[in-house]
């Protein structure tokens, strides 16, 4: 997919570029929202199956569960999933915040130390073939001396 989209994409015009990102942003968005939806669409089809195979009541016709048990744990599983994406962003979000806050509270002798610690922290570890050695210069105009 990726191979035929390079091959479309210089040919069309930035609003179409924009209309197409726009419609799957969105079509994966809905496609997120509906995911309980259709696990419940699915259960109600396939409930005979669901409780002679998967249903932990089976045994205990008095509760009439029905195969509720299994469709819950389906439920509860997408949710644990959404919050352990959500959680990990947070955390990525709460420790670049971290450093940010660190780094402006003076723990570096200069800012050039700052800014080689924040690039080191940041693009190390997603490329292995990255240098360590990478150190940032930020220019500083020359200060006038009034006598």
């Amino acid at each position: 997919m990726a191979l035929v989209l390079s091959f479309i994409l210089p040919f069309l015009e930035m609003e179409t570029i924009k209309k197409i990102g726009v419609i799957l942003v969105v079509s994966l968005v809905v496609v997120k929202s509906l995911i309980a939806p259709i696990l419940f669409v699915k259960y109600q089809f396939t409930k005979d199956f669901i409780v002679e195979n998967f249903c932990i009541n089976k045994d205990k016709p008095e509760l009439h569960c029905d195969g509720q048990c299994y469709l819950a744990l389906q439920i509860k599983a997408v949710e644990e999933q959404d919050g352990k994406e959500a959680q990990s962003e947070f955390l990525s979000y709460l420790l670049s915040f971290q450093v940010v806050l660190n780094s402006s509270n003076s723990i570096f002798q200069n800012t050039s130390e700052m800014f080689y610690f924040l690039a080191k922290s940041e693009s190390s570890y997603a490329n292995p073939f990255h240098s360590q050695s990478l150190h940032i210069e930020v220019f500083h105009p020359p200060k006038v001396i009034q006598a």
